[in-house]
């Protein structure tokens, strides 16, 4: 629960979420480039999805996976597959350009 400062100014929150935010892409994208000196990029998108998957896993098991029933199965498989496709992409730009020009890269993303 935010505290009285917080909920009077919430400007001041969401701001120190967005530089949380840039700090974990920043370190994220570090960690990639160091990780591709080992490992290829599909192998370094698959370890990535399977410790999200582990994470969550207690979570959908929980109800049974209740919370992940969907009428919507075809639509979520393509959101997926076009994430996947799309990180993929991300992790190879910063594999093989230089960490400025890859995060410039990713300024266009709104265009």
């Amino acid at each position: 629960m935010p505290s009285k400062f917080f909920r009077e100014h919430p400007y001041i929150l969401a701001v120190a979420f967005m530089v949380i935010s840039t700090a974990s892409f920043s370190t994220m994208n570090v960690f990639i480039r160091f990780a591709t000196e080992e490992l290829h990029t599909t192998m370094i998108v698959f370890l990535r999805k399977l410790i999200t998957l582990i994470m969550l896993l207690p979570w959908a098991l929980k109800d049974n996976f209740a919370l992940l029933r969907t009428k919507r199965l075809k639509s979520h498989f393509w959101r997926a597959t076009v994430g996947v496709i799309g990180m993929q992409g991300w992790f190879y730009c910063v594999a093989t350009l230089p960490l400025n020009h890859a995060t410039a890269l990713s300024f266009t993303a709104p265009v």
